[in-house]
Order: C-alpha cells, then sequence, then structure tokens
C-alpha cells in the first residue's frame, strides 16, 4: 500500500514531500588542510585587525564605486 491510498478518500488536496533530496543548501565543514600543506607558515590575520583594515579600505574607496556617482 502507498501513501495516496488511504488518503484519497479524504477530499482535499495534498502534496507528497520527497525526502530523498536535501532539505536545503548543503553544509560542507570548512578545513583549511589543504592551506596548511601548501603554506605550512602562513599567519591568520586576527579578526578584530582584519575588520580594521576592511572598513578603512571600504571607507577610502567608498566614492570609487562602480555603482556610485
Amino acid at each position: 500500500m502507498n501513501i495516496k491510498e488511504p488518503l484519497s478518500n479524504f477530499a482535499f488536496n495534498f502534496k507528497l514531500r520527497r525526502y530523498t533530496k536535501a532539505d536545503g543548501q548543503f553544509q560542507k565543514t570548512a578545513n583549511n588542510a589543504k592551506l596548511r600543506t601548501y603554506l605550512p607558515d602562513f599567519k591568520f590575520t586576527p579578526f578584530e585587525q582584519a575588520m580594521e583594515i576592511t572598513v578603512k579600505w571600504f571607507m577610502e574607496n567608498y566614492e570609487k564605486g562602480t555603482l556610485r556617482k
């Protein structure tokens, strides 16, 4: 018996949901192992410092943006 048979006696429309596919975007855990093999001495920038550099660059280059006049 499939699920539609007992439900077919009721007067409503229904859609069966497929559970064979992912329920959203595939999530992949980040891994820096490959980076470490190619650049073993690589030093990551601390988050606070990276944010300061990014904000400073953005403030200096905001008017140069292609969508701004």
